[in-house]
């Protein structure tokens, strides 16, 4: 039946969409601990989180997170030193990121179809 084939077809682009940006989301979360992330004690590397916080089937959120007393204070001064890494260890990938992120999003549903 016709209408069982587009279901398939569109539940196929949706899972894709999604892998995508699973895969997405990781790079940029190993980007951002590997690269931007200040290093000193390795405690605030060690409590970043790439966590899947909502998965229904109208939505797919994920979060990126770092989850120490400090980080806030470590991300939003610019002027801090930082021997490795840099302020905005979270926002930079996550604006180098962005339109890779659609491109491989639009990638995987095309490959689908």
């Amino acid at each position: 039946m016709i209408i069982d084939e587009i279901s398939l077809i569109l539940k196929n682009v949706e899972q894709a969409a999604i892998k995508a940006v699973d895969d997405t989301v990781e790079e940029i979360y190993t980007v951002s601990t590997e690269n931007f992330c200040p290093v000193d004690k390795e405690d605030l590397k060690h409590s970043a989180k790439n966590e899947l916080v909502e998965d229904t089937s109208t939505s797919h959120i994920r979060e990126l997170s770092y989850g120490t007393d400090h980080a806030i204070y470590v991300h939003e001064i610019l002027t801090m030193y930082h021997p490795h890494g840099s302020a905005k260890y979270l926002e930079k990938p996550v604006t180098i990121y962005t339109p890779k992120l659609a491109e491989n999003v639009k990638i995987a549903m095309e490959k689908t179809l």
